[in-house]
């Protein structure tokens, strides 16, 4: 079994760009968060590369927003 780090509610001490190193670091190869409103989409995916991470999964929580 694997796990994936939910960066919308871990590491939140961390903007929310710097999470996706500190899942890395944290030994997680995957991670999973809610639609970043309000955050650069490129820059959401350059810090998901730049961690060398998966996306197990993003989820829209407003549905039609």
């Amino acid at each position: 079994m694997r796990f994936s780090a939910n960066v919308s509610i871990l590491f939140k001490e961390a903007s929310f760009l710097e999470r996706f190193g500190r899942a890395a670091e944290a030994g997680f190869g995957a991670v999973e968060f809610w639609w970043p409103a309000g955050e650069d989409l490129g820059e959401v995916e350059g810090a998901i590369k730049d961690a060398n991470l998966r996306v197990a999964l993003f989820t829209d929580l407003c549905g039609s927003c």
